[in-house]
């Protein structure tokens, strides 16, 4: 989160999520389908790489805390429930991504660090 705000690429693809994960798992899956298809119109690009560099940025944060490189604790006080709010909104998306993509392991971390954050 720190970083956001002097990255403000990731600012925007943070804001784009924010909108369409609020639309809900279906709303994310025809994303994910228009895209692998690639039917998706620009607008669908767009928001679905907001979508995958949020992602990419939670993913990128499990895998500084599991190799020590950032603090786990201090993290989590910080943004436990935006991290665990963003892996629920995304779960169905992302595994939907794994199948259709043939990425069994894509945000592996992130899902298992949001896993053990709900409890």
């Amino acid at each position: 989160m720190l970083a956001m705000g002097a990255n403000a690429p990731l600012a925007l693809a943070r804001k784009g999520f924010a909108q369409s994960g609020s639309k809900g798992p279906q709303h994310l899956i025809t994303l994910l389908d228009a895209v692998v298809s690639n039917d998706a119109s620009g607008d669908q690009w767009q928001e679905y790489g907001d979508i995958m560099t949020y992602l990419d940025h939670c993913e990128l944060t499990a895998v500084a805390i599991d190799t020590g490189a950032m603090d786990e604790k201090m993290y989590m006080q910080f943004n436990r429930s935006a991290y665990v709010q963003t892996w629920d909104r995304t779960k169905e998306f992302i595994q939907a991504a794994r199948t259709r993509k043939n990425q069994p392991t894509l945000f592996e971390h992130f899902e298992a660090l949001a896993k053990r954050w709900t409890n």
